[in-house]
């Protein structure tokens, strides 16, 4: 018997497993909430563009 430990934190919202059972390299035991990281993504994104954007309107407030 081995401890396994996930790579990321979150709420788990469905285990594929029981209790010891045997498991392969690669099988998928559980699936992780993705909604944290779906936010956390579209925030970074949001970041990004913002320079973008900002830009954008210096731009046009400058040809009018």
């Amino acid at each position: 018997m081995i401890t396994v430990a996930p790579r990321v934190s979150g709420q788990v919202i469905k285990l594929n497993i029981d209790d010891n059972q045997e498991v392969s390299e690669g099988d998928l035991l559980l699936e992780i909430d993705p909604n944290d990281y779906i936010a956390k993504l579209k925030e970074a994104k949001a970041k990004l563009e913002e320079p973008l954007l900002n830009g954008s309107r210096q731009r046009w407030s400058r040809m009018n």
